[in-house]
């Protein structure tokens, strides 16, 4: 990763492991895989970008509810970077583009789901 990169972790979120009847594939390979990427972005001191999707109060997701939170094997460090999103694009009326603009970002590595 070169200093024009950053690292976006999308949607790791507890309600997104929590479906027992229809777990996601290979969830421990992906929180693996996952952290590995966080440790090398941190190490080589390219910005960690978390998209935490946010819905309605009543819904699994809603702001503060026990699913919305990332997950617990992946928390965000202290100069990591949150933001949420309301629809299923991270860029559609969230504050992403600025954060990579001001960064001068040119490249980003997507991981999550």
């Amino acid at each position: 990763m070169n200093k024009n990169t950053a690292l976006l972790i999308i949607d790791v979120q507890e309600e997104m492991f929590s479906d027992t009847l229809n777990p996601l594939y290979k969830s421990d390979e992906l929180l693996i895989k996952v952290n590995s990427l966080i440790e090398k972005a941190h190490t080589s001191k390219i910005p960690v970008i978390y998209i935490q999707h946010t819905e309605n109060d009543e819904e699994p997701m809603g702001k503060g509810k026990q699913g919305w939170e990332i997950h617990h094997q992946v928390t965000p460090g202290k100069d990591d970077i949150v933001i949420l999103k309301y629809t299923p694009d991270s860029f559609h009326n969230t504050k992403l583009h600025e954060v990579l603009s001001v960064r001068n970002v040119n490249k980003i590595v997507i991981a999550g789901l």
